[in-house]
């Protein structure tokens, strides 16, 4: 959910005492309580942080606290003033600072209450892109079963997600080029990175006015120099939402097709065999 979403909720009365730019549409996927004053070992990425203040004893520990929420991707600070009866000044300005959106929990709403009302929002919402994504599978499975084309596919993937979807085998060889296909020096730089990121997707810099975001095809183990990899211009954080998890679907068909085509082109193989074998 995002964080206005959170903020737009009047039984939890929470004010932002701390709004740094694009701040309301930041992501909340987590809710961490701790008052621990280095918590980075709870911290996931994109959490909101409730916290009563109890690991400050000197202004300095507010900055302490802060970097490491910084350090750790929280999305936001909720802090609650019931033991020091007000968020001291020295907080909001590690905030300000660090570019941290600050919440002031009010001391009539618990945070037993704002950490129920997240996690079913978020599991809510985590059902919804399920079903959502279920079904987008269901249009790409239908529209290949009906004979639409590879490329007719990357095509509707790059329209809605704004970005040119391309496939691509690790010697360079384009199956799908789409739209705005890459130069050799961008091909080069594009196919190293598939084979030697310790993870995927990867975001590589395929040349001074192109960065690429490539994903493998199949399943994780299988070897690279044997398989096909899908190559998106642009980087997921520029994409608008669930656009990386339309680009893993069309890389699921793009798997489907390929082990398609193996299937033929063994059957062909076969046929061949036998009829050299009867000549």
């Amino acid at each position: 959910m995002l964080l206005r979403d959170l903020l737009a909720v009047p039984e939890l009365r929470l004010s932002l005492l701390h709004e740094p730019q694009g701040a309301l549409q930041r992501q909340v996927r987590r809710v961490c309580a701790t008052d621990l004053l280095h918590p980075e070992r709870y911290l996931s990425g994109e959490d909101l942080v409730l916290s009563g203040l109890v690991w400050r004893r000197s202004p300095e520990d507010s900055e302490v606290f802060v970097q490491t929420l910084v350090a750790g991707r929280a999305t936001a600070l909720a802090a609650g003033d019931a033991l020091l009866g007000c968020i001291p000044d020295d907080v909001i300005e590690a905030c300000r600072r660090h570019d941290l959106p600050l919440i002031e929990v009010s001391t009539e709403v618990s945070f037993s209450d704002i950490i129920e009302y997240t996690v079913s929002a978020v599991t809510a919402e985590r059902g919804e892109r399920l079903s959502a994504s279920l079904g987008r599978q269901r249009k790409l499975l239908a529209e290949m079963a009906a004979g639409r084309s590879l490329a007719d596919l990357a095509e509707r993937t790059s329209s809605e997600i704004g970005s040119t979807c391309r496939v691509l085998t690790p010697t360079g060889r384009s199956i799908v080029a789409g739209s705005d296909p890459l130069d050799p020096g961008e091909l080069d730089r594009v196919t190293a990175a598939y084979l030697t990121a310790p993870r995927l997707p990867s975001v590589v810099r395929a040349s001074p006015a192109r960065t690429c975001t490539v994903f493998g095809v199949g399943p994780a183990l299988e070897n690279r120099l044997t398989s096909w990899f899908v190559a998106v211009d642009g980087e997921p954080g520029d994409w608008p939402a669930d656009a990386a998890e339309l680009v893993g679907e069309f890389a699921s068909i793009v798997a489907l097709d390929r082990s398609r085509q193996d299937e033929g082109s063994r059957a062909i193989r076969h046929i061949v065999d036998e009829t050299s074998a009867l000549a």
